[in-house]
């Protein structure tokens, strides 16, 4: 939606031209973290806590916010500073805004038609004009909460966007979504609230009752206390998020984490600790709030609520369907759990697959990887001093340890199955599969990726159609993970340093770290190349051809969909090759394509100067920022007419590098042939005028007929030559000559000037 067209000349950044729009109304804008939703300090892009001072109409300041700063989204402050009211109708975590709504209207008046736009979770905000009349407009959660018919505020879907308040708007993105203008700000009027609802919203809220505040995070609320924290971290994904990514967390995980974490031991200070490590949003009066509430209003959430919120990490748990919800890992040995949630036992072979660290380990080899974890559990009949089940050390190598729990997941094959967010599932074949593929790759985020379109445009030709291969095989590996492209991109020029490895590294960013390999060619000559397998891309840094028929080795990569391959120190297994292969060179020959007619290999050539220091510095400044957006772009790119198992079409850099690539023996053979010009020959004039080119020591007949047979030659018989008795081995090019006589064969050779 065009908010207003261009303020500042050549301006093509749309969250810049929002943000410039919104303030040509009047509305004072701040940028925002658009995964958290709250304000982002402009210069760390943390928690800002001065937005409401800092909040702008000015062009220059905008400018500065979010023309290089993509990742930001549009915030407005509401209220008195930009004369905005907003009523905010959610229908998330079972709330139901508009149903609320209704029944406010009944008592306050009928809300007329106004601007409103669409929020990620599915509900409305509307925008009113705020009233000058009216002295205070707070904020309120849960507005009208009893009208409504809740018994408690934070049921209700109704919340009030006033004073100091602040609302998210059009561009900003989270979870997939966007929010969503239902009709254009520049022509659609705020209209004014009725006079019921003016003095329903001026009046101060009473906040519901409290429990009551714990001055001491030790001191204890009404709550089942029992097991350790470590075994809740070490078990569960998504509340181990606070320690592990504590900036990312949203609000609601926080809130349940805290209803979890706070039953354990020492659970009111262990949650103050973890919360403590967004030093940005740590406050110990909101903590011990969240804490009481979640404490003595709600019992602990269980695996689903978890999973709603955070469903990228509970997608591949592998203990969640054992357990109702994360608070029963506490009473487990936090050791064990920390084998359970990263392993799988696969009956076939006896193997164990470390689903974080990508390796396959035999029986042996886990227990003795895994010898020094002391595992313990609880015993049924033996109490300790406080009456509690006795902890005793268990018994026997951790292998048996591991495949003895209930919780452990076990599976019948390992396979590497991008796309597929389950952790266990059935193929085809009704085998119970565990996937080993970790989706690690960087989060898609609309926005601005001009620095990476404006590189690939400048380094990729397109005369034949090269960058729009590329493209399309980028967002092939990214829109359809599971499936293999059967050819390889090599990208070579002469020039060093021009760009290409870093926009390769991109894409391998895209994919993620654990599913992009960047090989060495010296990497590529090892005996052990299991870390090439099982991956979404794989990189040939540096090409380049030495002692060892690259071309030959890499042909099973390129085509093959599945090979037995052996990692260091572990058994062959099957494995899968990569799914995309890209190769970069500086070298004219980079490898050697033997085969005229290779369909293998797709060959672009760059004919390009080095560009300035600066192009390069706003790269480095500005690409890492515009990754997300790029994936973005490319997962909405069309690819249906992309066949990834279609041949590599031949180009003009593919035809050069296969004449380039003929051995000094393939030179000689094809310039002889081309200077006899016949379709009818004679082996040994052919081979005698291949020692006149300097081959002597290396013509044997055996290479000579593989390679005449390998350009479309056939071998006729033995006939006479002139009219002696010598005969010769004659040869012919194509099917016409098939079943043609001694004498026809003679004659075409005397005919085209061959011996008579």
């Amino acid at each position: 939606m065009n908010i207003v067209r261009q303020p500042i000349a050549g301006n093509t950044n749309p969250t810049l031209e929002a943000a410039l729009g919104y303030a040509l109304l009047g509305w004072h804008v701040i940028p925002v973290d658009p995964v958290n939703k709250w304000p982002a300090d402009p210069l760390t892009g943390r928690k800002w806590k001065g937005w409401k001072e800092g909040a702008t109409t000015e062009a220059a300041v905008l400018a500065d916010w979010f023309g290089v700063e993509s990742r930001f989204g549009v915030g407005i402050a509401t209220g008195r500073k930009s004369r905005i009211v907003v009523l905010d109708f959610d229908v998330s975590k079972g709330k139901d805004g508009l149903a609320d709504k209704a029944k406010l209207e009944e008592k306050y008046g009928k809300l007329p038609e106004t601007l409103t736009q669409s929020t990620p979770s599915g509900g409305t905000q509307e925008f009113y004009a705020r009233p000058e009349e009216a002295e205070d407009l707070p904020n309120r959660t849960g507005f009208g909460w009893q009208i409504a018919g809740h018994q408690n505020y934070a049921l209700c879907g109704v919340d009030v966007r006033g004073d100091a308040g602040q609302a998210n708007v059009p561009p900003t993105a989270r979870a997939g979504s966007a929010y969503h203008w239902h009709s254009d700000p520049i022509g659609t009027p705020l209209a004014e609230l009725p006079a019921g609802w003016i003095e329903a919203l001026s009046e101060k809220p009473t906040p519901p009752p409290k429990p009551p505040m714990f001055s001491d995070p030790d001191a204890e609320p009404k709550a089942e206390i029992k097991g350790k924290i470590e075994s809740v971290l070490a078990g569960c994904a998504a509340i181990s998020r606070l320690k592990t990514e504590p900036g990312s967390v949203l609000q609601w995980l926080w809130a349940m984490a805290a209803g979890v974490i706070g039953r354990t031991e020492r659970g009111r200070q262990n949650f103050h600790e973890l919360s403590a490590l967004d030093k940005d949003r740590y406050d110990k009066d909101d903590t011990n709030l969240i804490l009481n509430y979640m404490l003595d209003k709600t019992g602990p959430h269980g695996c689903d609520s978890f999973a709603k919120e955070v469903p990228d990490a509970c997608a591949g748990c592998l203990i969640r369907g054992k357990i109702r919800g994360p608070k029963e890992l506490a009473e487990k040995d936090a050791n064990l759990l920390g084998l359970i949630r990263t392993n799988v036992y696969t009956t076939d072979g006896n193997k164990f697959y470390d689903t974080e660290r990508r390796l396959v380990k035999s029986e042996k080899d886990f227990s003795a990887t895994h010898d020094h974890l002391v595992i313990k559990s609880a015993s049924p009949d033996k109490k300790d001093d406080e009456g509690k089940p006795k902890m005793l050390l268990t018994r026997g190598n951790k292998s048996k340890v591991f495949t003895q729990s209930p919780l452990a997941a076990k599976a019948d094959i390992g396979e590497y199955t991008p796309g597929e967010v389950r952790r266990i599932y059935k193929n085809s074949l009704g085998q119970k599969v565990a996937n080993t593929w970790i989706d690690d790759g960087i989060p898609a985020v609309p926005g601005d990726c001009s620095v990476w379109e404006d590189h690939i445009d400048w380094l990729v030709p397109n005369d034949e159609g090269e960058r729009d291969l590329w493209l399309d095989v980028m967002a092939h590996s990214l829109q359809r993970p599971n499936i293999k492209i059967r050819i390889a991109l090599l990208l070579i020029s002469r020039n060093h340093q021009l760009g290409k490895g870093a926009l390769i590294e991109t894409w391998g960013g895209m994919l993620g770290a654990t599913n992009y390999v960047k090989l060495t060619n010296a990497e590529l000559r090892s005996d052990f190349q299991g870390g090439i397998y099982n991956k979404r891309l794989a990189f040939f840094e540096e090409l380049f051809v030495r002692d060892r028929d690259i071309y030959g080795e890499t042909k099973a990569l390129i085509t093959e969909p599945k090979l037995r391959a052996q990692l260091k120190f572990q058994d062959f297994a099957p494995a899968r090759p990569p799914l995309a292969i890209v190769a970069a060179s500086n070298e004219d020959v980079p490898v050697r394509i033997t085969e005229p007619a290779d369909v293998r290999w797709h060959v672009t050539r760059i004919d390009r100067e080095r560009r300035k220091p600066e192009y390069y510095a706003r790269l480095d400044r500005e690409g890492p920022r515009q990754i997300a957006a790029w994936k973005a772009k490319l997962l909405r790119r069309n690819i249906s007419n992309f066949n990834p198992a279609a041949p590599a079409p031949m180009t003009k850099a593919k035809a050069a590098l296969i004449a380039d690539s003929r051995s000094p023996f393939d030179k000689a053979l094809d310039h002889v042939l081309s200077e006899i010009g016949r379709e009818v020959v004679i082996f040994s004039e052919v081979k005698s005028k291949m020692l006149h080119q300097g081959l002597r020591g290396s013509v044997q007949d055996p290479e000579i007929a593989k390679a005449m047979k390998a350009r479309g030659w056939k071998p006729q018989g033995q006939h006479k030559i002139g009219h002696g008795d010598l005969k010769g081995s004659f040869w012919s090019l194509g099917t016409e000559w098939d079943g043609a006589s001694a004498g026809v064969l003679q004659a075409a050779v005397r005919w085209q000037g061959g011996p008579g």
